[in-house]
Order: C-alpha cells, then structure tokens, then sequence
C-alpha cells in the first residue's frame, strides 16, 4: 500500500474534498442541520414569510418555525416553487444568504421574518 503522505496522494484526497463540496452545494446532497427541540420556549407561532421570485414578481407564502434552519426555509421555498435546493439566490432582510455558511443558522437567531426575496440562477 503506498503511503498517505506522498504528494499524489495529497493531491488525490484535495481533489476529492473539493469535488465533495461541489457536489454537495449544486446537487443539493447536504444534510439539513436538525429542528430544535421547543421545551423552555414560549408559544412561538409558526413564520409565514412572502416569498418573492423577482425579477417576475411571482409571490408565494411558506410556513417555518422559530426552530427550524435556514436550510430548511430553503427547502421550503425550493418545493413551493418547483426549483432544486440550490437553483435560487436569497435574500433575508436585504442581506444576502450563502447556501454553505447561512444554511445551519436557526430562524429564531435571525429574527422575525416577513419577506425573503429570491432570484434563480443564471
């Protein structure tokens, strides 16, 4: 078995790992971080925020509680409007949300939500 260390081999496993995040941002292969449990929290509503496809102002609702991610908001909005996870830009409150870093945030971290807009992919 040839050793780990040499460059080939390093090179290999880089390759790879990038390959990974590839696949894992562009066919939406990542794993939702999990809901929260609600035990200590007050009685949190359901969010339902305006979804806004721009720029053909196509708007849709879709319901999320406090205690679910970002990732899953995602999901939602993906669903509602036929799109794969990762075929749309987002926007939360004029700030823009990056599907690899925003994605594990929980929704009661971020705030009230009313509207999120969203744009495809060119």
């Amino acid at each position: 078995m040839a050793s780990l260390d040499s460059p080939n081999e390093v090179l290999v496993r880089n390759t790879l790992q990038l390959l990974s995040k590839f696949l894992d941002r562009y066919e939406g292969k990542k794993t939702l971080k999990p809901e929260q449990k609600q035990t200590g929290y007050g009685n949190y509503q359901p969010l339902s925020p305006a979804v806004i496809l721009r720029p053909d102002t196509v708007k849709k609702q879709v319901q999320v509680t406090y205690f679910q991610t970002i990732g899953h908001l995602r999901v939602k909005i993906a669903e509602a409007f036929g799109f794969h996870i990762n075929e749309f830009n987002m926007w939360i409150k004029q700030q823009y949300v990056d599907c690899d870093d925003d994605d594990d945030k929980y929704i009661r971290d971020i705030g009230m939500i009313q509207q999120v807009l969203i744009s495809r992919n060119p």
